[in-house]
């Protein structure tokens, strides 16, 4: 048996310097408490790096390296991440602090700087490797006063190299290393108005040292640094309305990007005959349901930002010069409570802890998310489908509401009018609608994934119950509502012979039993005409764990029957069962998986080739992930 990712979606962490691109066209970014490598030209995450256990903060590929990166996590740990037959050797450096904010590394001429900056008023933290095979010295201590370290940037020349560290008090503290490898306090750039939040190196067409630094004062200031000599104030840029967060330099400094709350990038670009710096072009979003950027970087012909709840928003250049909009990549950035998938398998819901409902499906040999029909005001903890075009959902306000998707949303994206929780949608009038052109992404794939016009009823729950769950299968007219009395957790078990049968769903099982009330409570019906079956799930740490019970997706597995079972820990089992006997087939570990538990497993009614299976799978990592599950022929009955 084995196992192959199919779809990966998952937002970026909530940090400025969450993510980066490097010249391979491959994004870094940190998702929960894992890195994710998302490569731009086959449009999906190729690895999943786990290595921190809280959330990461900053991801950096290391400039200057054979495709080295470094992340920095809420653990107080700093992970270098070295690429290594496919897969990524870790070497953490302990920073010392509680938390890990900022994180930055330089190679040259094969030697590499770690920077990294904890919660640690006036410490900034540096590790250096003479050669690439070999080990990283213990960390030295910078002093940089008594300011916490708001952003840092390593760059210069192999003969001097430089850090820039902003400062609480607006400035930046450029750091120089001496001869004998000891970092000193150098120039200070003062201009600012308020917090400096982005920094980057450059070198221009004239080998001289340029530095962009934006600020929480709405402006980027650019300073060339003549090596040996005074700073110098090369221009300030005044175009955003709101707190810049970041600046990336573009190949050779002839383009300088720009992000900012403010929902707008912008591409810098030096005028030859007035010698000014002046906006070449402008990116971004239109409306007001989008919360700015948080950072942006140049890579290849393409630009990439992510936003502040996560979303990577990219443009890419034709050779017109025109920037155009690409497909976004995104997912829920809380933990996934639930999903479903449409009777056909043509997509699947997911509900999370973000308060939104999104639908995920197939496009252009890939799949992608098409549309959030739900964005809530509050958690979700429950989605179940009830027809075609129909779902029903669950939160902590006890209401169950069912959606019916409109005319507008099946036969095109004419918009809708979202109110601000997004509860009663409503279609908006439009004349004429131009299809797009073919091989080209929709304009709602492209352009946020936001305004599906639904409709929606509510049934009520029980007032007295704290956590609605709605559960259905394609042919129920009305969905069953469950609201447990306490916070009640239980097994996360899919079963799924071939066949294509309605799902059927069962209660869940109490977490914090004791090892010996398994045996009797551990069991699975998948139709009343069917032999029961049992499991013995041996341990307490590898107990199953997720809401949304037993789910039979109908078929046999040479004679017996084939399950997925989600842990804790996040990890998913294969098992195989006939009669009373079982066997594991496959074991997927947390870098294949989750890095946190698994909250819901459920196969796809149909779809896939001959002899195999899809399954989908949502975690408290926020991470939704499908699989195809290819099955040697005498395993699955033809």
């Amino acid at each position: 048996m084995e196992a192959k990712s199919v779809y990966v979606s998952s937002n970026c962490n909530q940090t400025p310097t969450g993510a980066d691109c490097n010249e391979n066209h491959l994004l870094a970014y940190g998702s929960c408490h894992a890195v994710l490598i998302y490569d731009l030209n086959a449009a999906r995450v190729v690895q999943t790096l786990i290595g921190h256990t809280k959330r990461v903060n900053s991801v950096r590929w290391i400039r200057g390296s054979d495709g080295e990166l470094v992340s920095g996590a809420s653990d107080g740990s700093v992970v270098v991440w070295k690429p290594q037959g496919g897969a990524h050797a870790r070497f953490i450096l302990p920073a010392g602090g509680p938390t890990v904010n900022i994180v930055d590394g330089w190679s040259c001429n094969g030697r590499t700087i770690i920077a990294g900056a904890a919660m640690e008023p006036g410490v900034v933290r540096i590790w250096t490797r003479d050669a690439p095979g070999g080990e990283f010295r213990p960390s030295e201590t910078c002093r940089i006063g008594r300011s916490l370290c708001m952003g840092l940037r390593l760059g210069g020349s192999a003969t001097s190299p430089l850090l820039a560290c902003a400062l609480e008090d607006s400035k930046i503290l450029l750091l120089t290393e001496t001869d004998r490898q000891v970092w000193i306090k150098g120039s200070v750039l003062s201009g600012h108005e308020d917090w400096v939040r982005g920094l980057d190196f450059a070198l221009n067409g004239q080998g001289e040292l340029l530095l962009a630094s934006s600020s929480q004062d709405s402006t980027v200031r650019i300073w060339k640094l003549p090596e040996g000599g005074e700073a110098q104030l090369e221009a300030v840029l005044a175009g955003h309305e709101g707190w810049v967060y970041s600046v990336h330099w573009g190949p050779q400094a002839a383009q300088l990007l720009s992000a900012s709350i403010d929902n707008s990038l912008i591409i810098w670009e030096p005028d030859e005959a007035s010698g000014l710096w002046l906006e070449s072009a402008r990116l971004g979003e239109v409306g007001g349901n989008v919360l700015g950027f948080y950072g942006g970087a140049f890579s290849g012909n393409r630009v990439v930002a992510h936003s502040y709840h996560g979303a990577f928003h990219i443009w890419a250049q034709d050779a017109g010069g025109r920037w155009a909009p690409a497909s976004k990549v995104g997912g829920h950035f809380d933990a996934i409570a639930d999903l479903a998938w449409d009777p056909r398998g043509a997509f699947v819901y997911t509900a999370g802890a973000d308060q939104t409902v999104r639908i995920h499906g197939p496009w252009e040999g890939g799949w992608a998310e098409f549309g959030r029909p739900q964005v809530h005001g509050y958690d979700m903890n429950a989605v179940a489908v009830i027809g075609r075009f129909q779902y029903a959902s669950g939160a902590d306000e006890k209401i169950v509401r069912v959606f019916q998707a409109s005319d507008g949303a099946l036969t095109g994206p004419k918009g809708a009018a979202v109110p601000s929780l997004g509860l009663s949608n409503k279609a908006l009038p439009v004349d004429r609608v131009a299809d797009a052109p073919s091989g080209e992404a929709p304009g709602w794939l492209a352009q946020g994934c936001r305004n599906l016009p639904v409709g929606h009823r509510e049934l009520a729950a029980d007032p007295g119950v704290d956590r609605p769950q709605a559960d259905g299968g394609p042919d129920a007219v009305r969905p069953a509502v469950q609201a447990p009395a306490g916070r009640v957790q239980g097994q996360n078990v899919v079963a799924a012979p071939q066949g294509g049968g309605r799902p059927l769903h069962f209660g869940g099982l109490q977490r914090g039993a004791p090892p010996g009330a398994f045996p009797d409570r551990l069991e699975l019906r998948l139709d009343a005409r069917l032999p029961l079956l049992r499991h013995r799930v041996e341990g307490r740490e590898a107990r199953p764990l997720g809401g949304g019970g037993w789910e039979g997706a109908g078929g046999a597995v040479d004679g017996g029957y084939f399950c997925a079972i989600g842990l804790e820990a996040g990890t998913i089992d294969f098992y195989a069962f006939k009669g009373l006997r079982s066997e594991r087939l496959l074991h997927l570990p947390q870098g294949a998986a989750h890095h946190l538990s698994v909250r819901r497993l459920a196969f796809r009614p149909q779809g896939g080739a001959p002899g195999e299976l899809q399954l989908c799978s949502g975690g408290a990592d926020s991470l939704l992930r499908i699989y195809r599950l290819i099955f040697a022929n005498s395993i699955i009955k033809d």
